[in-house]
């Protein structure tokens, strides 16, 4: 799955609604289900009325983030998940580094 790179960051005003049942995959790149919890809350918190959240975690991973090495895990963990991730109108990875995006 390729995700074309964004020309710059875009945010949803809050009074506008979302298009009809758009269900937004958020990808925490780390194995950790709590965090991914805590994720999808903030997120559910800003988006848009109508919009779906949800939460996807990586199976593999590493903890952590914090060098080039663990960045490419995490794109290969991410990677791992495109088709089930094709099934949503869009796709969020709740990274620095958006690994795996380029793949």
């Amino acid at each position: 799955m390729h995700v074309a790179p964004m020309k710059k960051h875009v945010r949803w005003p809050k009074h506008t609604p979302a298009p009809a049942a758009a269900r937004v995959a958020l990808v925490n790149p780390n194995p950790s289900e709590a965090t991914t919890r805590s994720m999808v809350e903030i997120a559910r918190k800003a988006a848009p009325a109508g919009m779906q959240i949800e939460g996807v975690t990586v199976t593999q991973g590493v903890p952590l983030i914090t060098e080039p090495g663990a960045l490419a895990v995490a794109a290969d963990a991410v990677a791992a998940l495109a088709e089930r991730l094709a099934n949503y109108d869009a796709v969020i990875i709740g990274a620095f580094g958006d690994p795996g995006r380029e793949r």
